[in-house]
């Protein structure tokens, strides 16, 4: 089979997990072709994947007018891009790219990692959810339940040393909370600023990632009189070393479909302290394989932060806990074989119907 990946999108959820599926998929035999916009990170991620691709240049005004609103220029530059490649199957990552796919002899799928309204995955032929959560809001909203399949995301540990905690300004004798993503409000970063001022002082909180809400946070911090235990990492590409190095991740999103951090932390056997987000409250049996706390509820997130500190066996046990469900669901095996599975079954189908 050979299939075209479709995306017009910045750097977050989405795209990461693109750039891990895309060479899982190369590895089990699967010809590729990506299909993508002009951001820098996006652009750069996928020519380190070695998998041919397309550059389309989007105008800016796709973000700011409708979201229907589709630009002559790009449409033809993918039109050619589909004539030459003859893929099997597209699979189109979130809602600009399922809008603005071409239709054909081939088969259309549309990818979600959020909650995102059917109408703006009419040109696909199927769905992938990567949530149950997700998927009964599609067919609550009329999306048929025969065109539709649920197959979260993976994560493998990346194979990276520990950190020099050094380096970002902790010392091996403090209890390093990680926390890694964009920094805005939903995100919850604010709910561990505030739990941090009722822990032991010997806990520090490190955020890896930028956006808007910095400000808002340092001067939280300041506030409440934390500042010297907050480190602001930046965006980073070493996610695995800093939770190799960590000793508890702290996932307090007050929205999140899913929660790949949440994934990523299980790969590498770290302890999860997490809100009851929708994601999370799938992936995590509390007491098990994580705690969950109520969303925006900060002493609930410092009780369970100073259970960790004060009881380092729990925390070994919780970690554990999360690397075996990982390995049982979420494996790159497991959900790579679902993802060729489903593309056999469909790209089948079609042939049958044009036969």
């Amino acid at each position: 089979m050979k299939i075209i990946h479709f995306i017009i999108g910045s750097f977050g959820g989405a795209e990461l997990f693109l750039l891990k599926l895309a060479p899982a998929l190369v590895k089990r035999g699967v010809e590729q072709h990506i299909v993508h916009n002009d951001h820098a990170r996006l652009r750069n991620g996928v020519e380190a994947t070695g998998i041919p691709s397309t550059e389309i240049r989007y105008p800016k005004r796709l973000r700011v007018l409708t979201k229907y609103w589709r630009d002559p220029r790009s449409q033809a530059a993918l039109a050619r891009v589909i004539a030459a490649q003859k893929p099997d199957a597209i699979l189109c990552w979130m809602k600009r790219a399922a809008h603005r796919v071409i239709e054909g002899d081939h088969v259309c799928v549309g990818r979600l990692g959020n909650y995102m309204a059917p109408k703006y995955f009419r040109r696909c032929d199927h769905l992938i959810a990567n949530t149950p959560d997700i998927g009964i809001y599609l067919e609550r909203n009329g999306w048929p339940r025969e065109r539709l399949s649920i197959i979260s995301n993976f994560d493998e540990a990346d194979p990276a040393p520990p950190v020099d905690r050094a380096s970002i300004g902790v010392r091996d004798d403090q209890f390093m909370i990680l926390s890694l993503g964009r920094l805005v409000e939903r995100k919850g970063y604010q709910d561990v600023v505030k739990a941090l001022a009722i822990l032991p002082k010997n806990v520090v909180y490190c955020i890896a990632g930028d956006g808007r809400y910095e400000d808002e946070l340092r001067r939280l911090a300041r506030e409440l009189g934390v500042v010297d235990r907050v480190r602001f990492l930046g965006w980073r590409e070493d996610a695995g070393a800093l939770l190799r190095a960590c000793d508890v991740c702290a996932t307090p999103s007050h929205h999140e479909p899913l929660g790949n951090v949440i994934l990523e932390a299980w790969s590498h056997a770290v302890p999860v302290v997490s809100a009851a987000a929708e994601g999370a409250s799938w992936l995590i049996e509390d007491g098990e394989t994580g705690f969950l706390t109520p969303i925006g509820d900060s002493n609930a997130i410092a009780s369970r932060l100073r259970r960790l500190y004060e009881d380092r066996g729990l925390a070994r046990a919780l970690g554990d806990g999360g690397a075996r469900r990982r390995r049982d669901s979420f494996s790159e095996d497991a959900i790579c074989r679902q993802y060729i599975e489903l593309f056999e079954r469909l790209i089948a189908q079609n042939r049958e119907r044009a036969a």
